[in-house]
C-alpha cells in the first residue's frame, strides 16, 4: 500500500472516530430525553448541555427544567431562567411560558408582571396552554392590570378548546355572571361546568350540581348533550390529526 493511500485511509478512519465521539453528531435531543425519562439525569445533562451550547432551543429548555427542578444538578433558579431565556429568544413556546412564570413570581429573576405577560403572550399565541390560562387569569381577575373580560374570554376559550379544566371552569363562571363581553347564559355556563367537571375540576362539579337544581330537566339534558357533542367532536378531530401525522404520542 503506498503512502498516499495509507494516509487517506488513516484520515478517513480518524474522521470516523471524531464523528462517533462528538456528542453533537452522535447524540440528539431525543437521546437526552430518553435518558431524562429513565432517570439518568447525568447522561441527559451531558447530552443537552452539548446541544444547548450549540444553540438547540429544545436542549436549552431541557437544561432550564433540570435547573428549575433540581434534577441531576443543584436547583438554581437564575441558571434555569438563563437557559429558558435563551430558548425563549428562539421562539420556543414552552420556554417562553416558563420564563413568563418565573417573571410572574420573581423566581430567579426580578419580579415583573409586564415581562411575564410579554412572554406569556408570545407563548400563548403559539398555542401554549399554561400561558393561555395564565393570561386568562390575569385579565379575568384584574391582577396588576385593568380587568378585561374580552381578553379573559379570549384566552380562556382558547385554553378550553384544548381541554383545560381550569379554563373551562372560569369560562363557565364568566357566562354564569355575564358581563359587557358575553351575556349571562346559564345553559352555556352549565356546558362548561360539565366539561370542567369531567376534566377533574371539583369546583366545577359543585357548580354543575347547583345549576342543575335551578334549571329545568330539559335545559340540563340539552347542556349534557352539548357537552357530549363537544367531547365527541374533539376526540374525532384528534383522531383525524393523529391519523394524518402518524405522531407516536397519538398511538
Amino acid at each position: 500500500m503506498n503512502e498516499m493511500k495509507r494516509s487517506s485511509l488513516l484520515s478517513v478512519f480518524g474522521l470516523a472516530i471524531v464523528m462517533l465521539s462528538d456528542p453533537s453528531i452522535a447524540e440528539t435531543f431525543e437521546d437526552g430525553h430518553a435518558a431524562y425519562d429513565s432517570g439518568d439525569y447525568a447522561a441527559a445533562y451531558q447530552i443537552w448541555k452539548s446541544l444547548a451550547d450549540q444553540g438547540s432551543p429544545s436542549a436549552q429548555y431541557g437544561l432550564g427544567e433540570m435547573y428549575s427542578l433540581g434534577l441531576g444538578v443543584s436547583r438554581d433558579d437564575p441558571e434555569a431562567a438563563k437557559w429558558f431565556g435563551m430558548a425563549a429568544s428562539s421562539d420556543h413556546a414552552p420556554a417562553q411560558s416558563r420564563l413568563g412564570a418565573m417573571y410572574d413570581v420573581g423566581r430567579g429573576v426580578p419580579q415583573s408582571l409586564s415581562k411575564a405577560m410579554k412572554w406569556y403572550r408570545k407563548a400563548a399565541q403559539q398555542g401554549d396552554l399554561p400561558a393561555q390560562v395564565s393570561l386568562g387569569l390575569i385579565y379575568g381577575t384584574g391582577r396588576g392590570v385593568p380587568q378585561n373580560y374580552f381578553q379573559a374570554v379570549k384566552w380562556f376559550r382558547l385554553a378550553s378548546e384544548q381541554g383545560d379544566a381550569l379554563a373551562q371552569f372560569n369560562l363557565g363562571l364568566i357566562y354564569a355572571s355575564g358581563n359587557d363581553v358575553v351575556p349571562e347564559d346559564d345553559l352555556e355556563a352549565l356546558v362548561w361546568f360539565i366539561l370542567a367537571a369531567k376534566g377533574g375540576n371539583q369546583e366545577a362539579r359543585k357548580n354543575q350540581e347547583a345549576f342543575a337544581k335551578r334549571m329545568s330537566p330539559e335545559q340540563v339534558k340539552r347542556a349534557e348533550k352539548l357537552a357530549q357533542d363537544w367531547m365527541t367532536t374533539k376526540a374525532e378531530d384528534k383522531a383525524a390529526k393523529c391519523s394524518m401525522s402518524g405522531a407516536i404520542e397519538c398511538k
